[in-house]
């Protein structure tokens, strides 16, 4: 599956949710059924290429002050939440990351909604339900695909900010630390 099909998808489900992300999700879900095997190689070949190209300090800062956190689980399911929201606000995001701030207007995020959605996993339950396929024989093939594409994984990100220095945070992201991080953080030096 070429990269104008995926965005495709991701921008048709996004729009049909309302930005609703469990209704997106399943929505995706649905859409990928209608593939064939080696398409949804592809797909999850470049959801990982995607979620690596968010694999930066600067959108973990984004994510640490919306969420005030820092687990790798929480960023990743922030990185497919962000790839969810389509191609611009991807691409965006990837140039400026306090771009983020524009995405979190529709949401609730001061009343405790968190942006976040397991884009890499949902392609396994399609596969698994639609083939029966096993996971691991599907994640080798997409590894295959992926180094045939040439793909290097970024698998170190030294932060550039420091969760006990506010100012670091806000240096990267200023309109997200404004508008979220005193309102979310009773402590901010936690």
């Amino acid at each position: 599956m070429d990269k104008r099909i995926f965005w495709v998808i991701i921008e048709a489900t996004l729009e049909q949710s309302g930005g609703e992300t469990a209704l997106q999700e399943n929505l995706i879900k649905n859409e990928l059924h209608n593939f064939d095997y080696k398409d949804l190689v592809g797909f999850q070949a470049n959801c990982i290429e995607f979620m690596n190209g968010l694999y930066s300090s600067e959108i973990w800062a984004a994510e640490y002050v919306l969420v005030n956190s820092c687990s790798e689980d929480i960023f990743t399911e922030f990185r497919g939440w962000l790839i969810t929201q389509g191609e611009n606000a991807y691409m965006n995001a990837v140039n400026n990351a306090d771009s983020i701030y524009d995405l979190t207007q529709k949401y609730d995020i001061l009343n405790g909604y968190i942006p976040q959605l397991s884009l890499d996993v949902l392609v396994y339950d399609v596969v698994r339900k639609k083939w029966a396929a096993n996971q691991n024989d599907f994640k080798k093939e997409v590894i295959s695909l992926l180094n045939k594409k040439g793909f290097e994984p970024v698998s170190n990100i030294n932060l550039n900010w420091d969760k006990q220095n506010p100012k670091t945070l806000e240096a990267i992201v200023p309109r997200l630390m404004n508008a979220y991080y005193n309102l979310l953080n009773t402590n901010p030096t936690s």
